[in-house]
């Protein structure tokens, strides 16, 4: 799972990269920092939360409803994605070298709008 989201994350931010600024040369800083993001942010996070989420919260639902996909996307939607989101925003200022206060700053003025992006997305892809 480590390794697994490192390559993605990678992945994700090289064609990021390739998208927005094709024509700047690839900023690999911001590669390695989306490795160590992924690998040991992400990856643990989302072991652990999917580990609970089927061992525990949904162990006797029926896996085959509607009802059951439905309740994990909104437990995850509501319970694990601004603990993963906020998780992500802190230690990518902290891989960037800014400051308490800095991040601070920042998860307040983007921490919402990264929130409502999430749902717009995961929630229907859920």
């Amino acid at each position: 799972n480590v390794a697994t989201s490192g390559i993605v994350s990678v992945a994700a931010e090289l064609l990021r990269q390739r998208l927005i600024a094709a024509e700047s040369a690839t900023d690999y800083d911001n590669v390695v920092r989306q490795f160590i993001l992924g690998a040991g942010v992400v990856a643990p996070l989302a072991t652990t939360w999917y580990n609970m989420l089927v061992e525990r919260l949904f162990q006797r639902w029926d896996v085959s409803r509607i009802s059951t996909l439905l309740a994990k996307t909104a437990a995850e939607q509501v319970l694990f994605a601004p603990v993963l989101n906020a998780s992500f925003m802190v230690a990518l200022g902290v891989l960037e070298g800014r400051t308490a206060e800095e991040i601070r700053k920042e998860f307040r003025t983007k921490f919402l709008s990264v929130m409502r992006g999430n749902w717009s997305f995961w929630g229907p892809v859920g």
